[in-house]
């Protein structure tokens, strides 16, 4: 009787331990194929995370060539979405893979087995996170050189992966096909992959890494404001009322489902292409929020992988219509604040935040103009996260000054200076689409009449930007650094000295950009402050 009852609890104390089972959970971008970080070039360590039972002996080995390179025994006790992680140390590229990654998981006391989970075919390299909206979803097969590209797009050292939800709008039916592991790169899969993302990594890869390993993880949907992708305390935070936010969009719903599956997975950079939905579609939102909103997503993520992840920010790009012999300036204050709200994110965190412009390839919603795009990406990251000698910022304004005389008929003459950097082989380039997608229909390019609309003055008293007195100023001179702009107003001035703000290229489809010799053109950006002579 008493051996009897010694059995049956017994067996009572292992029904309790397997009714409490929790099988091993890993997100699905552990899956085989997968692209893991390089420590190399001081990257980060790669994080292999999942869940588990509490407390549970969890065993990590990550095998290759003859026999296992790394294995290691820890406990599933961390807090947040997932409760255990392991580091990998001293991944190195020269010796990429492949490699095999097992887990087991056993009781606390590490004597009774529960689960196990792997994946194999694994290499080190480096891996960039690319998220946004439709123009970061745009394809391979809808650039304007979609046949050269999917042509030599065969290399055995890339793989993609597409996170499930990956979609051109969020009203779509999900992309079924981003449920697949990683792939390979080649040119049927990239042809329905992120073209800046899968673009920027082949740059990368001919200009500075060669054959090393990479990994492009694409989760992006088209039609979403900022405030999906940023976590609830920031839509609190930045006071951007979700009340304006349809049933269709709910705050920080993308984060939960797009970014956090995929976090701690440790990159090398992520790549945000965002701000069509905040200028006119879902969600508008003004200058300041959108600034406010950027920089405490990007915060929010960076809090979550770890460490400071490097941001290349794509300034939005421009799309509307702007007559070429336009006399008064056209402005599209969403599209602009946007713009000029991601040049401030840069100004304010140049350190880890690397600013792109699209302002020059526009012309329509969609552009298809995305190799160049993806080429300044490239030079952002080559020369601040692999710190190369390479040229990648467009011209900038320092400062400027401006006086003015009198004219003819009551109107004055105003002069402006502008000094800037970055500008060597400084020139006007005509934008691509000069009426909207018709280029052909242009009398005159902008460019051959001192660019309308590309440089816009704000003057004495106006106290908001997009107020009623602005003015188009003509370009009349271009060196070198150095810029020289005139116009003409009905305006008088009382003599005192007053301050001038000058925004560039605010207007609905600048049809005229300033742009360097390296073919690297101004981020719209302003106010920029003029002492008045």
């Amino acid at each position: 009787m008493k051996c009897s009852w010694s059995i049956f609890l017994l067996l009572a104390l292992l029904q309790q331990t397997f009714l409490c089972r929790a099988d091993i959970t890993m997100s699905s971008i552990f899956s085989n194929g997968a692209i893991l970080q390089t420590t190399d070039d001081d990257g980060h360590a790669p994080v292999i995370f999942g869940t588990a039972n509490s407390e549970a002996t969890m065993i990590i080995t990550v095998s290759g060539g003859k026999g296992n390179v790394f294995k290691q025994t820890f406990h599933a006790d961390g807090q947040g979405q997932w409760n255990w992680y392991v580091s990998l140390p001293n991944t190195s590229s020269a010796k990429p893979g492949p490699y095999s990654i097992g887990i087991e998981e056993y009781t606390a006391n590490g004597t009774i087995y529960i689960d196990s989970a792997g994946f194999g075919d694994v290499y080190f390299g480096d891996v960039y996170f690319c998220s946004g909206q439709s123009n970061m979803v745009y394809n391979v097969k809808g650039t304007t050189n979609a046949a050269e590209e999917l042509a030599r797009a065969n290399y055995t050292n890339v793989r993609l992966f597409k996170a499930p939800g990956t979609r051109v709008s969020l009203l779509d039916n999900a992309d079924t096909a981003g449920s697949s592991p990683w792939m390979p790169c080649n040119n049927e899969t990239v042809a329905s992959f992120s073209a800046v993302c899968y673009l920027a990594a082949e740059n990368i890869m001919k200009m500075h890494t060669k054959d090393r390993y990479i990994g492009l993880i694409e989760s992006a949907v088209g039609g979403t404001g900022v405030q999906l992708w940023a976590t609830n305390k920031t839509d609190h935070t930045c006071g951007q009322s979700s009340s304006q936010l349809s049933s269709n969009y709910k705050p920080a719903s993308l984060y939960e489902t797009m970014i956090l599956p995929y976090l701690p997975y440790t990159v090398r950079a992520a790549i945000w292409y965002q701000g069509e939905a905040n200028a006119d579609e879902c969600c508008p939102i003004g200058r300041s929020d959108y600034t406010c909103y950027l920089e405490h997503m990007m915060r929010d993520w960076r809090a979550v992988w770890g460490y400071d992840v490097p941001f290349v920010v794509i300034q939005l790009h421009t799309w509307g219509y702007l007559p070429c012999d336009a006399e008064t300036p056209v402005i599209s204050q969403p599209q602009a604040g946007i713009r000029l709200a991601e040049w401030d994110v840069w100004r304010q965190n140049s350190n880890d935040t690397f600013l792109v412009t699209a302002a020059d390839q526009g012309g329509s919603l969609h552009p298809p103009y995305k190799s160049e795009v993806a080429r300044r990406v490239a030079l952002a990251l080559i020369a601040n996260v692999f710190k190369q000698n390479v040229t990648w910022l467009g011209p900038s304004i320092v400062n400027g000054t401006a006086n003015h005389t009198t004219s003819t008929n009551g109107k004055r003459q105003f002069e402006v200076d502008l000094i800037l950097k970055n500008g060597e082989g400084l020139k006007l380039v005509k934008t691509r689409a000069c009426n909207g997608t018709k280029p052909d229909t242009c009398t005159r390019y902008c460019c051959n009449n001192g660019a309308p609309g590309l440089f816009i003055l704000e003057g004495y008293d106006w106290s908001s930007t997009y107020s009623a007195h602005m003015y188009n100023l003509a370009v009349t001179s271009v060196a070198d650094n150095r810029l020289h702009l005139s116009m003409l107003t009905n305006d008088t001035y009382d003599g005192k000295a007053h301050l001038a703000r000058l925004l560039y290229a605010v207007g609905s489809q600048p049809t005229c950009s300033v742009v360097n010799g390296d073919g690297i053109a101004m981020a719209t950006q302003g106010p920029i402050y003029l002492a008045l002579r």
